[in-house]
């Protein structure tokens, strides 16, 4: 931090910076270089709109210079969008650098600029991951009335459906079911997927949706339900600043 830039570093642009240089362990450092040593006797810099860190040149210097890590806890850096980095003297500022801070999805590797964009991938892509439907044991449980298992018999032509209630087996229900419609072999599947379930009782397992960042449910949620859920209890929670 003690030693000049070379002639051949300084730019007269604005840099490109990310949310990364400003961490607490970072070691990047702005240097600023004034016309002329006494051009000016303090110049502020820091994000705009934000409360600015003055800095004094010494007197025989045109260079001051100030480590990005002690703005870490700047406003800026906790919003997705880019950001002014400006340096003012005596009322006038100019843009040092452009900082930008981006929203990268918890869910895959998505990178949004805005927050507009990272709730619309959030809503396009992951609603029904973040608000699943409840395993049928949960069902089960609100419900002991409802069977343990359900099966339905594979043979062609026939429709028959077995509901399994404990000290019932399912297998020997379909072993008894084979033998009364004289079948060749027991030959059955299980239904598993909470639809297929709904679609023997509709009436019983009604669409209940529970969200994984908290003990959130509701029955029959519209889109615009589970985005307000988001929005007003995990509005951070689905992305991390990068």
């Amino acid at each position: 931090m003690n030693t000049t830039p070379a002639d051949s570093e300084w730019v007269d642009q604005p840099l490109a910076l990310t949310r990364a240089d400003f961490d607490a362990t970072s070691d990047k450092v702005m240097w600023i270089r004034l016309p002329k040593p006494r051009w000016t006797g303090a110049v502020q810099i820091g994000f705009a709109h934000e409360t600015a860190r003055s800095l004094t040149p010494q007197v025989t210097e045109q260079t001051v210079c100030e480590s990005l890590r002690v703005f870490e806890g700047s406003e800026s850096l906790r919003r997705i969008g880019e950001s002014r980095f400006i340096v003012q003297v005596e009322g006038a500022d100019a843009t040092l650098a452009r900082v930008r801070v981006q929203a990268k999805c918890k869910f895959c590797n998505f990178v949004a600029d805005s927050t507009a964009d990272i709730q619309r991938h959030i809503e396009s892509q992951h609603l029904n991951t973040i608000f699943c439907p409840l395993e049928y044991a949960e069902y089960i449980k609100r419900n002991p009335k409802l069977p343990t298992r359900i099966g339905v018999c594979t043979q062609p032509s026939c429709t028959f459906v077995a509901h399994e209630y404990p000290p019932q087996r399912l297998s020997d229900i379909m072993s008894s079911h084979t033998h009364a419609e004289k079948h060749a072999h027991t030959s059955y599947r299980e239904l598993t997927k909470i639809e297929d379930i709904r679609a023997q009782f509709p009436n019983l397992i009604p669409d209940i949706r529970k969200c994984k960042l908290c003990d959130w449910e509701k029955e029959k949620p519209s889109k615009e339900d589970l985005l307000r859920h988001l929005k007003e209890n995990h509005p951070t929670a689905l992305y991390k600043l990068d």
